[in-house]
């Protein structure tokens, strides 16, 4: 009886480990499928965020005002970024797209429309989101055609190269953007400049952020700060390790600690998941538009309620 009590003991026991064991296998399966599928809608929302940038700066790009804008910029030295010319063409955009953007905003709720203009040569013409300035020089706001020609590679292609609209995500200083460019020519088809619709990388997480138990996060490559020269101070920006950045996110205290230098340089390289404590976490690699990988992104998935289902079980046993 004793040997058969003990068997029956030893059955129960196996039966129990058997469920925990495929509910588990489950449970994971579920996890892999969800996060492959989440990262599949960041990556389509990222498109469809360009796309939109795009729609929005084409709406402008072939505008009478901002032609003759650009035609009074061109008639002076675009090469000396304080040219008179270029500051007339300036302030003729701020005022006319100044009763824009406020029904812009007023009717879209955003805080700003980050609409930029370009000079074929790689200068900034004026960026409509600042107030009457366009760069900060030894702390002071200046308003000149700055150059931008080192790390707005975008505005080079369209400008000096093909011409044609391009879309994607670029490191600029203030980290990732995701931006839509348009060309702009005038009534013969002679190229000017072009123009840009811009979105921080905020506003991908904001959209994305749907369930309270799933948060993300973006990390820059730390080869790259010195492009990204606003996320210099590691008290707003952490280091992870020595490779990576954190520059954005739906909620850092949580997803901060959950990603090791180890987590994102796999994910660096392929999509990549591993369970940590509560949390199922996803990194996969973020590429510009040229299809270089820049950083990382993660999504982290609150598990504790499926942990604690399974604890049920073994406690039920």
């Amino acid at each position: 009886g004793a040997i058969g009590a003990l068997l029956v003991s030893r059955l129960i026991s196996t039966n129990i480990e058997n469920q925990i064991k495929d509910a588990r296998s489950t449970m994971f399966q579920a996890l892999k499928i969800s996060a492959a599928e989440k990262t599949r809608e960041l990556n389509n929302t990222i498109d469809r965020v360009a796309k939109k940038a795009l729609n929005e700066a084409a709406l402008y790009s072939g505008n009478p005002e901002v032609v003759a804008a650009y035609k009074v910029a061109l008639s002076g030295n675009i090469d000396n970024e304080e040219d008179p010319m270029a500051q007339a063409a300036r302030e003729q955009l701020r005022d006319y797209f100044e009763p824009v953007i406020d029904d812009y905003t007023e009717h879209t709720g955003a805080d700003s429309l980050q609409i930029h203009f370009h000079l074929p040569n790689g200068r900034s013409l004026v960026r409509l989101w600042r107030d009457g300035w366009q760069a900060v020089r030894n702390g002071e706001e200046v308003d000149v055609s700055d150059d931008i020609s080192a790390f707005r590679k975008s505005v080079l292609k369209v400008n000096r190269e093909t011409h044609k609209a391009l879309i994607g995500i670029e490191i600029v200083p203030s980290g990732f953007i995701i931006f839509g460019i348009a060309p702009i020519n005038d009534e013969d088809g002679a190229h000017l400049g072009s123009n840009e619709v811009i979105y921080p990388i905020n506003a991908l997480m904001k959209v994305s952020k749907t369930s309270k138990v799933v948060d993300y996060a973006i990390y820059l490559d730390a080869d790259l700060l010195s492009v990204a020269s606003t996320l210099q101070d590691e008290k707003e920006y952490p280091r992870i390790g020595n490779k990576f950045v954190q520059a954005a996110g739906t909620n850092p205290a949580v997803t901060g600690p959950l990603a090791t230098e180890e987590l994102l340089s796999k994910g660096r390289e392929n999509s990549f998941s591993e369970q940590s404590g509560n949390f199922y976490v996803t990194a996969f690699p973020v590429k510009d538009y040229t299809g270089k990988t820049t950083g990382v992104m993660t999504i982290s998935q609150d598990i504790s309620e499926q942990l604690a289902i399974l604890d049920n079980i073994k406690t039920e046993g």
